[in-house]
């Protein structure tokens, strides 16, 4: 069996996307998230924690993503530490939707992050702050400066 990504589409072709294997490989996936990320801001992956069963503390102990907020604009801020490599904001700011190319990868390994071209501060990038990557990021890795600023008065 190959993995469905490298193989090509075939007349009368089988794709099982909720056996026990793929909910296997999710949960251990999800797992492995929830061990290095903080989830509490994640609506969009909280009931998929709950839908294959997660158990939080398999992983515990493990190294943790620690990254400082970049607060570095007066629009929003970036807190990697939240970010589980999704790549929707990535993609948003890039051919998806803006085409200012702002975002992109950086480092690698447990220290790869989201980053700006030369880790520039965001004012000094080719962003337009449309707010896109703010609204595709399923976690709240980046996020509104009010909207953080607020949380940080009540918490």
């Amino acid at each position: 069996m190959q993995p469905a990504c490298v193989v090509p589409v075939a007349e009368g072709m089988e794709v099982r996307t909720e056996g026990e294997r793929v909910q296997t490989a999710r949960r251990v996936i999800l797992e492995l998230l929830d061990s290095t990320v903080d989830l509490r801001d994640a609506p969009e992956i909280k009931p998929l924690l709950d839908k294959y069963g997660v158990n939080s503390d398999r992983f515990a102990g493990g190294a943790t993503r620690q990254f400082d907020v970049f607060v570095d604009n007066p629009f929003y801020i970036r807190d990697y530490s939240q970010c589980v490599m999704c790549w929707r904001c990535i993609q948003v700011c890039a051919d998806d939707v803006q085409y200012t190319y702002a975002l992109t990868w950086g480092k690698r390994g447990i220290h790869s992050h989201v980053a700006t071209f030369f880790d520039e501060d965001m004012p000094d990038t080719t962003c337009v702050f449309c707010g896109n990557c703010v609204g595709v990021c399923p976690t709240g890795a980046l996020k509104g400066l009010v909207e953080w600023n607020t949380e940080q008065q009540d918490g």
